[in-house]
């Protein structure tokens, strides 16, 4: 199983034609995921992030065009297939899986905003 994200990535079907795609649906998808897992709630945010994190997505993807608007992703996002999207998301969470052989890494929130117990390690 292939556990890199943008190879997983691509296997979702794209439902614009040829001749409105300014950005890559890989590039889409790529920016949605790692904006969620970094704390993005809202297709705003998404582009936010697209913007700022731009020199750093383009080590994945090349990002030609730049980063989609919010109301690009929002259009885009709309009309994909809830169960594609899903599958290939588990399809990726499975191979991460079996690539840490069940090891769990748990990301907590508090720890996230600075909120942990170094005197205690927790």
């Amino acid at each position: 199983m292939n556990s890199d994200l943008v190879s997983v990535l691509s296997t979702v079907q794209d439902p614009r034609s040829d001749k409105n795609k300014r950005y890559l649906l890989e590039e889409i998808l790529l920016l949605c995921v790692c904006a969620a897992i970094s704390g993005a709630d809202g297709w705003k945010s998404i582009a936010e992030f697209g913007r700022t994190k731009l020199n750093w997505l383009r080590k994945f993807l090349e990002f030609k065009n730049g980063t989609p608007s919010d109301d690009c992703i929002g259009w885009v996002m709309a009309r994909l297939s809830p169960t594609a999207l899903q599958e290939c998301f588990i399809t990726w969470t499975k191979s991460i899986a079996d690539l840490t052989k069940g090891d769990v890494i748990a990301i907590d929130g508090k720890t996230l905003r600075g909120s942990h117990d170094r005197s205690n390690g927790r």
